[in-house]
Order: structure tokens, then C-alpha cells, then sequence
């Protein structure tokens, strides 16, 4: 399932919010991460590649926003982040492999846009989950919000878009499922038959 995060206002609108957030994605105290292997975080997008770095692009990106939208009619917003999740199905945590796709399919829907990301696994449930923190500002584009200038009814639009990318990766692991077991089929039916040393 990949969905944004249901986060209350001041976590989306606040410095103070966004911090919470960064220090979650390593927090292993937290007690929603027991028994979890919390990976270290990476940027995307961003000047350099620490917690602050993502931080201060955030922020100014929120800052030059508010400065061309001064003066302007219409409805601003507060927001300065957001955070988008990917839950993996349980029995299985994802291969490197596995997580660079994701992470690279989730990025792209972002536009350039600021983002930190980190993959949580619980070896106990067999399920990896990917936390992607981003700008609801893009620096590039100071006029919109991310999600109201690159996907038109806003978060009915980017939801549909995070569905056709869940497919995408679903698909792309059946296919690789199907890949795996039909080399494994291909080996047992081409081992030595016992006693002769023919191969079946």
C-alpha cells in the first residue's frame, strides 16, 4: 500500500513538526519501531545529504513560497511537509534490489521535490515499509504546492498516481516471482536421475 500519511497540522506546518519527523525515521526507541531494523535515512534532491541539509531545503522552499504568494489573491497553504508511505506485504522483507526500485518509483512521483527517505523492516512480520518525508513546496516551481501543480485534482489525483505505482511494483515483483520459480522448475526437471547419472 503506498498513502500519505495521516499527520496532524502542526507536524505538517511547523519546523518543530518536521523535526519530529526526521528524528522518527532513526528513532529506535519508538515504540512503533520494537523489534524493527530501522536503515539509515538518505536525501533526495536536496544540497547535501544530512537530517539538516533535507531540513533547511524544506524550508526555504516553504519560505519562497510564502514570499510569491505575499500580496496575491487566492487560498495559500501552511504546509511545509509531507510524508508518503510504501507498506510492503508481510512474509517477505525486499532485497536491495527490491528497495531501489520502490524508492526510485516513489521519488519520481515527488518531481524533484526535496525528500528523505528511510526503509523500516520487521523481521518479526516479514514486511519492509519505505517513509518518504518531502517539501510540499518545490523549489523549482514557488507558485504551487507539489501536488496542485504536477497533478490537477490534487490529492484525489496524486492518490491515483500512488495507485498505478503500486501496480507497477506488484507487477513487476509477480513477474519476478514467476521468473524465479520457473528457473527453479528448469533445475529439478534437468538433475541427474538416481542411479543413472541421465539427465530427466
Amino acid at each position: 500500500m503506498i498513502k500519505l500519511a495521516d499527520l496532524p497540522r502542526e507536524t505538517l506546518t511547523t519546523r518543530k513538526g518536521l523535526w519530529k519527523r526526521i528524528d522518527y525515521l532513526t528513532d529506535a526507541d519508538d515504540e512503533g519501531h520494537v523489534h524493527k531494523v530501522l536503515h539509515a535515512p538518505r536525501n533526495h534532491n536536496c544540497s547535501g545529504e544530512t537530517a539538516e541539509d533535507f531540513a533547511a531545503n524544506v524550508c526555504d522552499n516553504a519560505r519562497r513560497y510564502q514570499d510569491h504568494r505575499s500580496g496575491k489573491v487566492g487560498k495559500r497553504t501552511a504546509k511545509i511537509m509531507h510524508e508518503l508511505i510504501y507498506s510492503g506485504v508481510e512474509g517477505r522483507i525486499l532485497a536491495a534490489a527490491e528497495k531501489e526500485k520502490v524508492e526510485t518509483t516513489l521519488i519520481e512521483l515527488l518531481h524533484a521535490t526535496p525528500a528523505r527517505s528511510a526503509w523500516h523492516d520487521d523481521p518479526q512480520t516479514g514486511r519492509s515499509d519505505l517513509h518518504i518525508l518531502f517539501a510540499w513546496c518545490n523549489g523549482a516551481h514557488t507558485s504551487s504546492p507539489v501536488l496542485s501543480r504536477h497533478y490537477g485534482a490534487g490529492k484525489a489525483s496524486f492518490s491515483y498516481a500512488c495507485y498505478m505505482a503500486e501496480k507497477a511494483i506488484n507487477e513487476e515483483y509477480s513477474r519476478c516471482q514467476s521468473e524465479a520459480s520457473l528457473r527453479v522448475r528448469r533445475r529439478m526437471n534437468t538433475r541427474p536421475q538416481a542411479g543413472t547419472g541421465f539427465v530427466i
